[in-house]
């Protein structure tokens, strides 16, 4: 649906993009998924415009785990290989 309103969707890895080159970076609810945060945060930056936007939300609390196995198929669990760290409080 945001293609078909006029915005640049992109559906490529993140180190195949130009830095600098997008307005607005959203990573909506990612960060607790991913096995790597800090290497995500860094790119989303890297891409994004110097006077942009970027857009960060996560879910409280943050329960990091990656799942593991095909795509319809994720009934399995892992904790990352880099969790982002926050306080105790915020964290499961």
């Amino acid at each position: 649906r945001l293609a078909a309103a006029g915005y640049t969707v992109s559906r490529r890895s993140l180190n195949q993009l130009d830095s600098g080159s997008f307005g607005t970076v959203s990573l909506l609810n990612v960060l607790d998924r991913c096995d790597d945060p800090h290497s995500l945060l860094a790119e989303a930056q890297r891409i994004l415009h110097p006077r942009g936007v970027l857009l960060v939300a996560i879910v409280l609390p943050f329960c990091a785990f990656v799942y593991v196995g095909a795509k319809g198929q994720t009934n399995k669990q892992r904790p990352p290989y880099y969790p982002l760290k926050l306080s105790n409080g915020f964290q499961c």
